[in-house]
């Protein structure tokens, strides 16, 4: 797994907790689907939303950190 891939597998462990789930190894087949895409939603509008300050109503201050780590990775 490369850095990158890692990167988006702790945005999508992330975004998994957000939406009340545990984890993603016991997750059915649609539920895992449905996070796959909120974790490409995400990671495809964070350059947008990096921009803006972060504060405690529009945004969760550790996946602000792992998409910027994300794209910092990306453009390696």
């Amino acid at each position: 797994m490369t850095r990158l891939d890692a990167k988006r597998l702790e945005i999508a462990e992330l975004i998994a907790v957000e939406l009340g789930f545990d984890d993603l190894e016991g997750m059915g087949v649609v539920d895992r689907a449905m996070i796959d895409q909120h974790t490409d939603e995400a990671i495809d509008c964070c350059a947008e939303h990096l921009a803006i300050p972060a504060d405690d109503k529009n945004s969760n201050i550790r996946l602000r950190h792992l998409l910027k780590q994300h794209t910092i990775l990306y453009k390696l």
